[in-house]
């Protein structure tokens, strides 16, 4: 429910997919909270849910509905957020990672509804962004509003339709009013979608250390 473990001192938590949902502010202001593992069969993360947490992973099921404003807000730790592939569509809400200062890699839902406004807002370290095609950009009119506001190092933008597709979706106005780094951003058109779950051809699989044997049993 809402604010359940809001300023605790929790670790971890794992949420399992019998949980469908974490309430509005559940783990506010758990600085000390470094991991977050959502199970298959969680739907929604609720307004300001993890806000200012220290998690610096996140990955989420394909079972994912609903990211609620400001759920990962002010999260200073965060590095990576993955969004599991789906045909379902994705709500996300406004100001989900601003001022994240260290988030560098972003797997948006294939189905999202949009690019909220501030979505990544001082988002300083983020330097690469691919946005499927049929996501409306948000932010328009206002300087601050721009869900690029603030990203200095953001340098190039995939985008899975086509250059007037981008246009009319909202993305060149609203990359316009995100300031000086709107000359800086390169943006690519028609780039397929990139599932970072699925399967590598010929990878190896994770690295497993093999049990030592002593081949000539000199005890080393």
């Amino acid at each position: 429910g809402a604010a359940a473990f809001k300023n605790s001192g929790l670790m971890s938590v794992t949420v399992p997919g019998s949980v469908k949902g974490v309430g509005d502010e559940a783990f506010y202001a758990c600085q000390n909270l470094k991991s977050a593992t959502f199970h298959e069969g969680v739907e929604r993360i609720g307004v300001s849910a993890f806000q200012t947490c220290g998690i610096a992973y996140l990955d989420f099921p394909s079972t994912i509905n609903f990211v609620g404003a400001g759920a990962f807000k002010e999260c200073k730790s965060l590095k990576r957020v993955r969004f599991a592939k789906s045909k379902q569509a994705v709500t996300l809400e406004d100001n989900l990672f601003l001022e994240c200062w260290e988030l560098l890699d972003v797997t948006l839902p294939e189905k999202a509804d949009k690019i909220s406004s501030g979505m990544f807002g001082s988002c300083h370290a983020l330097p690469y962004l691919y946005i499927p095609a049929g996501v409306e950009v948000c932010g328009v009119g206002t300087d601050s509003g721009s869900p690029f506001a603030g990203c200095d190092r953001l340098r190039t933008i995939d985008f899975g339709g086509t250059e007037s597709e981008w246009q009319t979706s909202g993305g060149k106005a609203a990359l316009s009013y995100a300031g000086s780094i709107a000359s800086k951003v390169t943006v690519n058109y028609n780039v397929a979608f990139d599932d970072p779950f699925g399967n590598i051809p010929n990878d190896p699989g994770e690295f497993v250390p093999c049990e030592h044997v002593d081949m000539d049993s000199d005890g080393r």
